[in-house]
């Protein structure tokens, strides 16, 4: 077998030792991590309520975007993402955390699932910074649908956006974000509260709750 060439190898290892120094050369991304949830400590959940409707929490979802790297809005039509500045989780599941708050942790809906209790489905469509010349805030939009069964009980779109504090922090953005998920969780949830109270009402006169005793 033949040996390669004493000039060859020379040249492979003068290759290979510019592409490491052209590589070493390139400075580290310093990331940094964000969460729009508050560290309070644990929460704990209260008793659930026997006369809250059911109601069970279907897919969660979001687009490709969405994922790790913060978002950031520069008009109508364009968007773009920080190389530094990321999600500690994908968006979609604060969204999660912040409805099963919203519904059920409030008492406004008891968690149940299986057949014959309605359900609500989430896209998350924009979870992002909005940038207007100077001025910033935080825009969540999310569309919805809330079946029971085959039968569409209500879907829309909810938007919601919150202005940042001024200044050039990170985190003024992120605790605007913060805000407007909370407002449109909670939106979201007296929407599903109004679709289902007729269902609920029917429901109490078919079976009507007993006389206290005495």
């Amino acid at each position: 077998m033949r040996r390669p060439a004493a000039g060859a190898l020379c040249a492979f290892a003068a290759m290979s030792a510019l592409g490491c120094s052209l590589l070493s050369s390139s400075p580290p991304v310093n990331v940094r991590w964000f969460s729009p949830e508050s560290f309070d400590g644990a929460a704990v959940r209260p008793a659930a309520n026997p006369g809250a409707a059911r109601l069970a929490l279907g897919h969660v979802t979001s687009s490709a975007l969405l994922r790790n790297h913060i978002v950031y809005r520069r008009s109508n039509v364009e968007l773009g993402t920080y190389d530094d500045l990321e999600w500690s989780d994908y968006p979609e599941e604060y969204v999660r955390r912040a409805l099963i708050h919203a519904l059920f942790e409030t008492n406004r809906f008891a968690e149940a699932s299986g057949p014959g209790v309605p359900t609500l489905d989430v896209d998350l469509i924009g979870f992002e910074e909005v940038r207007r010349g100077a001025s910033r805030s935080g825009r969540v939009q999310m569309g919805y649908e809330l079946r029971d069964g085959d039968t569409l009980l209500s879907s829309g779109m909810v938007t919601t956006e919150r202005p940042a504090a001024a200044g050039t922090d990170i985190g003024h953005v992120v605790r605007a974000i913060a805000s407007a998920l909370d407002e449109a969780t909670t939106q979201l949830a007296e929407t599903a509260h109004v679709s289902l109270a007729p269902a609920l009402a029917a429901s109490t006169a078919s079976f009507p709750m007993p006389p206290p005793a005495r």
